[in-house]
């Protein structure tokens, strides 16, 4: 479900994934579209609000084969979390790394 409200109140939990658009002048960067929730990591679950930037996954292109697309279904909810908690200085990055692994 794509969110257009400026007053968006709609929730998209894990393991439904959030609905994504690219960014015109950044390919590599897209913005989330409506307020999706994680799933939960050591009892812990993390809010990306509607308009968040993220990149899925910073890892090069070559690593794709063995790791998966950035955006696959399987590591992008694990990416959101990450990028969430060390956007908003929340953990450290090793702490925020701990949350994608």
């Amino acid at each position: 479900m794509k969110c257009c409200c400026p007053d968006c109140t709609f929730l998209s939990t894990y393991p439904a994934l959030p609905a994504l658009t690219a960014l015109l002048t950044d390919a590599d960067t897209w913005t989330v579209d409506c307020h999706w929730l994680s799933q939960l990591v050591k009892g812990k679950a993390v809010v990306n609000e509607r308009s968040f930037l993220t990149d899925g996954t910073s890892f090069p292109r070559a690593a794709w084969r063995v790791m998966g697309h950035p955006f696959s279904k399987d590591i992008l909810p694990h990416a959101l979390g990450h990028d969430a908690l060390y956007a908003a200085e929340l953990l450290t990055r090793e702490e925020c790394d701990q949350w994608f692994l």
